[in-house]
């Protein structure tokens, strides 16, 4: 009896394993097929005249056959992954119930607490790689730590609370909290009559430029940074923010080098690698490898003080020293000489700053506030 059932399991696994090979594989030979079909379904492209579609198609149908090839064997692998965690648990479930039947029990117990363990081993490490923070600081509110807390301070510009965004407790190691203005500076003072197309003809007022082939300390981002924009704040505020410092990498035309170099700021705006961006660009050079969880959600559009979609710069060059900006709709792209963008301010304060929270009658709302 013992024979038969153990012979009608396996025989059920086979038919499974089989299954699924032949689903995967029927997958990837969609997809060839839909990929066929788009090539031949190309719509005329003009370029200088010339419908370059039957170059691009012929082109298609020369490297369908290595693509289809590298595709059928993504699914194949697929589908043996998948039969391997079938016949391993089938098998782990086959011993369990033996070693019940053995009354094995010290056995049973190693391999549940073994079981236990592992499946919790990953919020241990991240329990002791998470410092215990007070609940009246800066840090606790960060969106790393207690996001449902708002991770929003407001912190005092000309005697009016703005909202900055608390993206982490410990930037770059330093156990500081990362503060980022949640509205962008630039283009405030909106033309309310103008009809034409807001995002062509850049009708704002308040620019600034990240000049081509420039370093990131000879822009007027930086000089704005470090100059006119402390205008905005008491000195109280700013002897607690710290000097933080910065990573950039410079492209040598010459041998292609990168030289890399490092400056200090109490304000500064981000680098393409905090904002998630994983492409081309000279963050890939640099000791700058933070990625911030806030923007894993890709949390990237943002608003003048006005309420009006902004673009702003980021702090990360691309070849030839152009640098990134984030668009309009969030994409990320490059911009050509004397592009003119807003720019989203950031500084870091030790994360165990106390902090308070108060009612603001302006805003009509509670919120968190430094208490310096």
């Amino acid at each position: 009896m013992k024979k038969i059932i153990k012979k009608k399991s396996h025989t059920i696994l086979t038919i499974i394993t089989i299954a699924i090979i032949i689903i995967c594989l029927l997958c990837g030979l969609y997809i060839c097929g839909h990929l066929m079909l788009g090539l031949g379904n190309l719509p005329k492209m003009d370029i200088d005249g010339s419908d370059f579609a039957p170059v691009i198609r012929i082109f298609g149908y020369i490297s369908l056959p290595v693509i289809s090839i590298f595709i059928m064997l993504a699914f194949l692998l697929i589908s043996v992954i998948i039969d391997l965690v079938i016949w391993g648990t089938y098998v782990v479930i086959k011993q369990v119930i033996k070693l019940f039947k053995e009354r094995k029990w010290k056995t049973l117990i190693i391999i549940a607490l073994s079981i236990i363990i592992l499946l919790i081993m990953p919020t241990i490490i991240t329990m002791i790689n998470t410092p215990i923070l007070e609940e009246n600081t800066i840090g606790y509110i960060s969106y790393d730590y207690n996001s449902t807390l708002g991770y929003t301070i407001y912190i005092k510009e000309y005697n009016e609370y703005i909202p900055y965004l608390v993206l982490t407790y410990n930037y770059n190691g330093t156990n500081n909290a990362l503060c980022l203005r949640k509205n962008v500076v630039g283009g405030s003072n909106y033309i309310e009559d103008y009809n034409g197309t807001i995002a062509i003809d850049r009708i704002y007022d308040g620019w600034l430029e990240m000049q081509h082939d420039t370093k990131y300390q000879e822009t007027k981002i930086d000089k704005y940074l470090t100059g006119e924009f402390l205008e905005r704040f008491d000195t109280k505020l700013l002897k607690k923010i710290c000097n933080t410092e910065l990573n950039f990498s410079e492209y040598g035309y010459e041998k292609g080098v990168y030289h890399n170099y490092e400056i200090n700021r109490q304000f500064f705006i981000l680098s393409l690698t905090e904002l998630n961006y994983s492409g081309a660009n000279h963050d890939n050079k640099t000791k700058n490898t933070m990625k911030l969880k806030y923007f894993n959600n890709n949390n990237l559009i943002a608003f003048n003080d006005s309420g009006i979609e902004s673009p702003y710069w980021t702090r990360t060059a691309y070849f030839a020293s152009e640098y990134f900006i984030v668009g309009y709709t969030g994409g990320i792209t490059t911009t050509g000489d004397n592009a003119k963008f807003g720019v989203r301010p950031a500084f870091t304060i030790p994360n165990n700053t106390k902090i308070i929270n108060i009612y603001d009658q302006n805003l009509m709302q509670n919120i968190y506030v430094l208490d310096i």
